[in-house]
């Protein structure tokens, strides 16, 4: 016989509602974080950045991902080329700029590349492979 799955409720609301619990403040449930009621308010203005804060604590397991970056400026003219959105203005004393994913909270580790060369990866996948939408301007 295998072991019961458990599952865990994880959205915003269960959370607020479990702290409003915690809090004993009767009445006070939620059916979700915008469904307008003054205790949803105050979680809506608040759980965004008490998540964000909470993640940067520590190196969560659970909350690590790998996502390609793109490359937003090269200070050696090597990438103009082939992209020509791409900066040659980059603030020193960096080579590379690239943007920040826009789920980012916190930066654990880049790959290693030695001066003026190309930006890619141990195996020699280059690390600008990200989609680009948007010119840079």
């Amino acid at each position: 016989m295998s072991d019961p799955q458990i599952l865990y409720q994880t959205t915003p609301a269960y959370i607020v509602n479990q702290a409003v619990d915690r809090l004993g403040v009767p009445g006070a449930i939620i059916g979700a974080i915008d469904d307008g009621t003054p205790v949803a308010e105050a979680a809506r203005r608040v759980y965004g950045q008490a998540l964000r804060q909470l993640l940067n604590t520590a190196h969560w397991d659970f909350a690590r991902k790998r996502a390609p970056l793109t490359l937003l400026g090269d200070a050696t003219g090597f990438s103009q080329q082939a992209m020509p959105w791409v900066l040659d203005i980059v603030e020193q004393p960096w080579t590379y700029a690239y943007a920040w994913p826009i789920d980012g909270v916190q930066g654990r580790w880049m790959p290693w590349t030695p001066n003026n060369g190309p930006p890619v990866s141990g195996t020699g996948v280059p690390l600008t492979t990200a989609p680009f939408t948007t010119p840079v301007s």
